[in-house]
């Protein structure tokens, strides 16, 4: 779905996106094969865990990841500042939050999620005119309606009209995947 990153890029003239991977190292379980149980065979771990694969998908715009391993919130927030600033020459960047699901729920967040205030945060840091986007995945399994909620709730976090929050996504594809992004104007 990283492909909807890209349209977006393209369509409001992005040279660059700056992916913020989130990246935690995970320990995976074992597969059964016909009731015998077997470890994940190493090179499709390293072919699906390969950070650098992304970055080879399209060379315009370009793309860049922040790998830094996402341990402790606040060294992670402070690496994605530092990230954004050591970009800020560029004359208009997407920065793409890839968490595992999305923004954070009502009641207990974990590492799978961005947190409001970090949402924050990171669009404080963003030049005019940048773009930030975020990947956000199904929240309920009940069948009520979850987009309009997750967009309503991303508006407040960085303080900007309902209006001014767009929606991409490819239902044909993922009907469980939105990406929610904000044009910065000042």
């Amino acid at each position: 779905m990283v492909n909807i990153v890209v349209l977006i890029a393209r369509e409001y003239c992005s040279e660059r996106i700056l992916q913020i991977a989130y990246f935690r190292h995970s320990q995976f379980g074992k597969v059964t094969v016909d009731e015998r149980e077997f470890e994940i065979p190493s090179e499709v771990l390293a072919h699906f865990r390969d950070l650098r694969k992304i970055t080879e998908l399209t060379t315009h715009p370009e793309v860049v990841v922040f790998s830094d391993e996402f341990n402790e919130r606040g060294e992670y927030l402070a690496g994605i500042k530092k990230f954004i600033d050591q970009n800020s020459k560029k004359q208009r960047c997407i920065v793409f939050l890839d968490p595992d699901t999305g923004l954070e729920p009502n009641g207990r967040p974990n590492h799978n999620h961005v947190l409001k205030k970090e949402l924050d945060k990171i669009w404080d840091e963003l030049p005019s005119k940048w773009i930030l986007a975020f990947y956000q995945h199904k929240t309920n399994r009940r069948g009520e309606e979850w987009v309009g909620p997750k967009r309503k709730q991303f508006s407040e976090a960085i303080g900007i009209s309902l209006d001014d929050v767009k929606v991409a996504h490819g239902f044909d594809v993922a009907n469980d995947v939105v990406f929610f992004f904000a044009v910065k104007t000042a």
